[in-house]
């Protein structure tokens, strides 16, 4: 039976936290972590961890470009199947598709063989040069 849940901005830190196992300590893992994870973001990603935190960041600024606010603050609802997220607004709506940039940035970790494949050295990294 799948879980459903609608949660508020922790819903990418509570689905981040379920699939890896992690507790909430995934937080000291992605915090400003090479050019990309964090606050802010520019230039080349560092390693492929890095670039699925450009890539999910450059999902919610397309969402901002399409007219969604409060992304970062938005309450959308899924369900949880197996190890991945099923969005279940309604499609095209501003809750669907960022749940949709979430879930994306969750298989992308996934494949990246996050927390595995975590280098210490990217954290702190001078992303602004």
């Amino acid at each position: 039976r799948a879980d459903r849940t609608k949660r508020s901005f922790l819903n990418m830190f509570r689905q981040i936290s379920h699939l890896f196992e992690m507790g909430y300590t995934f937080g000291n893992y992605l915090r400003d972590y090479g050019c990309w994870c964090g606050v802010g973001g520019s230039g080349t990603p560092q390693d492929n961890i890095d670039r699925c935190c450009m890539v999910h960041d450059r999902c919610y600024d397309q969402n901002s470009r399409d007219g969604c606010s409060g992304i970062h603050l938005d309450d959308y609802s899924y369900e949880w199947t197996s190890l991945s997220i099923s969005c279940t607004n309604s499609p095209g709506s501003c809750d669907y598709k960022n749940c949709n940039c979430d879930k994306e940035f969750l298989e992308c970790l996934r494949s990246a063989s996050f927390p595995r494949t975590f280098l210490p050295g990217l954290r702190n990294f001078n992303k602004y040069g």
